[in-house]
Parts: C-alpha cells; structure tokens; sequence
C-alpha cells in the first residue's frame, strides 16, 4: 500500500476481507452500504480512493469485483 488509508477506509477495508473469511465471495457496493449504512456512491468513492492507495484492486464489469492487495 503506498499511502496511508483514513480510518474509516481502514473499516471499510476490515469489512471486505470480514465478508470473504465469513461468504466465501467478496460483499458487493450495495452490501458495504448497508453496513456501513452510506450511500452506494459513498462507497464506491471509498474504494476507488483505496484504489489509488493501492489497498485494493477494482474490477469494474465485475459485480463482486473487489481484490484486497496482500491478501
């Protein structure tokens, strides 16, 4: 990762890997949203930040597109 993540990235990003240990399969925007009880363009402008910050992998045509770096 090349830059620091904001605290709640840092959550968003726990949730995602929480997600995969619990399902299996990556949550989707709509299910990070619920979560976190945000938007899903509150969310999909997290993850294209954590994106950039190299914390995590898109996959734009993918519903479940979300790669975690490192993992």
């Amino acid at each position: 990762m090349s830059q620091v993540l904001t605290d709640r990235q840092m959550q968003v990003l726990n949730f995602v890997r929480q997600y995969h240990a619990d399902n299996r399969v990556m949550p989707t925007r709509p299910e990070i949203a619920k979560a976190f009880k945000r938007t899903t363009q509150t969310i999909a402008e997290h993850l294209e930040i954590m994106a950039r910050k190299g914390a995590i992998e898109l996959a734009p045509a993918k519903h479940r597109g979300i790669t975690v770096i490192g993992d």
